[in-house]
């Protein structure tokens, strides 16, 4: 027991002996606070290759005309079973109707294809 307490007041010593210091943390001794130190240097890490830039995709645009010709009066939005109703003709996706086929049913707008053009038709507002 007597050589522990010699030991730590040799270390004392040695630390309040070692002149003025700029020890980051006053509650180690400086070879615990080397240990530290060395424990906590950062590790250089490779940095990983340059890679090429993606190409960016080109966004387009599907270019549908508007049109007031035919009215849709209701749509039941359930894909991929929706329906809507038509100039009065109970529709589904694919179906053809007075020469016109029916693209795609969303929930507020019919696309319609006729003679190669294809047509957006919105759900009618009542007060509109």
């Amino acid at each position: 027991m007597l050589f522990a307490l010699l030991s730590v007041d040799a270390r004392l010593l040695s630390a309040n002996t070692a002149g003025p210091t700029t020890r980051k943390n006053p509650f180690l001794f400086p070879d615990e606070e080397a240990l530290l130190e060395l424990k906590m240097a950062p590790v250089p890490v490779a940095k990983p290759a340059a890679q090429k830039p993606k190409p960016k995709k080109k966004i387009v645009q599907k270019q549908y005309f508007e049109t007031n010709a035919m009215i849709v009066s209701a749509i039941l939005f359930s894909p991929p079973k929706s329906k809507a109703v038509i100039d009065g003709h109970i529709i589904s996706e694919g179906d053809t109707f007075a020469g016109r086929k029916v693209i795609k049913i969303n929930a507020e707008s019919v696309i319609v294809e006729e003679s190669g053009y294809k047509y957006i038709v919105r759900l009618a507002r009542v007060g509109q």
